[in-house]
């Protein structure tokens, strides 16, 4: 839809960010690294208003997810799987 826009007309940038929110799996984490290096890319080749962020929360707020999580977990049936 975007570059179909005229470029005269793709005034507004549109964002696209993603939150790692510092306890995904290793795997998770270079899946959105990958995909948010490929909008850039493709963005700088189309040449499209795109702003391509990735945010992270303070320190204190991923080890306060990263207990309640293993809490969480500690009450689930079923175990979480170690990497």
């Amino acid at each position: 839809m975007l570059p179909e826009l005229p470029r005269s007309e793709r005034v507004r940038p549109v964002h696209i960010v993603a939150n790692d929110t510092l306890v995904e799996s290793p795997l998770v984490v270079a899946h959105i690294k990958t995909t948010m290096t490929r909008f850039r890319e493709a963005a700088t080749a189309l040449r499209l208003p795109l702003d391509v962020e990735i945010t992270a929360p303070r320190q204190i707020w991923a080890e306060d997810i990263a207990t309640n999580a293993e809490r969480a977990a500690g009450r689930c049936r079923i175990r979480p799987v170690e990497i």
